[in-house]
């Protein structure tokens, strides 16, 4: 079954991991400065769909980026929740 994340209602191959502080972001085949342009983009953290083994689940209020990285062909983000959140 495909893991998919939805970022300004635009579906990709990836998936979530959720600490106590931080969303974990991993977008699959997609360049440092590919997964950059769309996160930093106005609103696109507003609201970040996953969809895992049947299951879907949304985060909100994760609008600032801690780090991103890029490893194995991916790009990986670590986001936080804002001020306002």
């Amino acid at each position: 079954m495909q893991q998919t994340v939805t970022i300004a209602g635009n579906e990709y191959s990836g998936h979530c991991i959720l600490t106590d502080t931080r969303l974990f972001v991993y977008l699959d085949g997609m360049s440092l400065m590919d997964g950059y342009a769309i996160v930093s983009a106005t609103h696109a953290l507003d609201s970040i769909l996953e969809k895992s083994y049947g299951r879907e689940t949304t985060y909100t209020g994760y609008t600032e980026i801690a780090a991103i990285s890029a490893e194995y062909g991916n790009c990986n983000l670590v986001l936080k929740k804002g001020e306002s959140a």
